[in-house]
């Protein structure tokens, strides 16, 4: 071996010492700015979610109203329309007892099913007698011959049936009387008439 193989030795010793050092100070700069990158993103990630909190709303239930929950079991037979016409003396009230019960479609009931009933005031009667002059509504207008009623916006021809026959069903006689070539698609301002 000679002198020079000694030097070489001894650079490449050093060298590989240095890389080593550095290696260690490199993995240990490292491991810092990852664990202070995820701590700040943790930080801003629980300071975000906590200002931007979304809480689920809750509608009060019927029995906090009263504290007395009415209920009604379906029977065979029942229509919401009937069943708030029995419990309120008007049918219009169907729409509470839907709204109570998280009901979409009236006519997906069953028997046995068991429906809360709210505590509200009845609507306009659609049983017993009916005082004159109270009687009046601004949906349905009565010329000499066929009634008419002029389409508000979110009207279809079942919910216009429910209101002036008191049968979502006889929404068909409308549609009839009208000529509708497609039933789904009314327009606000549309008069239609309505046969008797």
């Amino acid at each position: 071996m000679t002198k020079n193989d000694g030097a070489v030795l001894d650079y490449r010793n050093v060298l590989l010492s240095k890389i080593k050092e550095n290696a260690i100070s490199f993995s240990i700069g490292l491991t810092l700015v990852t664990v202070l990158l995820l701590g700040g993103v943790l930080y801003s990630w629980s300071y975000i979610s906590s200002q931007f909190k979304v809480e689920k709303k809750t509608q009060p239930s019927v029995a906090s109203a009263t504290n007395k929950v009415r209920t009604y079991t379906i029977q065979e037979g029942d229509q919401l329309w009937l069943v708030a016409q029995k419990l309120y003396g008007s049918g219009f009230n169907m729409e509470d007892i839907m709204r109570a019960n998280s009901i979409s479609n009236p006519d997906l009931i069953e028997v046995g099913q068991k429906l809360v009933i709210p505590d509200v005031k009845p609507k306009f009667p659609t049983t017993g007698e009916i005082a004159s002059g109270i009687a009046t509504s601004n949906k349905v207008t009565s010329n000499k011959q066929p009634a008419t009623y002029v389409v508000k916006e979110g009207d279809n021809l079942a919910s216009i049936a429910l209101q002036v026959y008191g049968d979502s069903y006889a929404w068909t006689k409308i549609a009839e009387a009208n000529k509708l070539v497609n039933p789904n698609v009314l327009q606000a301002g549309m008069v239609l008439v309505i046969p008797k």
